[in-house]
């Protein structure tokens, strides 16, 4: 995979903000709540590339799409770490 030293998890994570209002005041600041941060275009291209190189690796691999489209679930007694795919 050809991306950049600067994109792991910490990368798209959202910011941490002191806060120091509850936060139902600060959605319903002046009785209205509040815009949205838009998000920024810089890590929405960052994103496309990212997933452009994922949806390469996952064709390349001859069953992996299905793999992933498919659903799944546990039944009564069935537990996840003694699956065996």
């Amino acid at each position: 995979m050809q991306t950049d030293a600067k994109i792991n998890d910490s990368y798209f994570s959202k910011s941490e903000k002191k806060r120091t209002r509850s936060a139902e005041d600060e959605f319903f600041e002046d009785g209205k709540p509040k815009d949205k941060e838009p998000f920024p275009e810089s890590k929405a291209a960052d994103q496309r590339e990212v997933d452009k190189e994922v949806l390469a690796a996952v064709k390349k691999t001859e069953y992996l799409a299905k793999y992933l489209k498919a659903s799944w679930g546990l039944s009564k007694g069935e537990y996840p770490h003694q699956l065996v795919f």
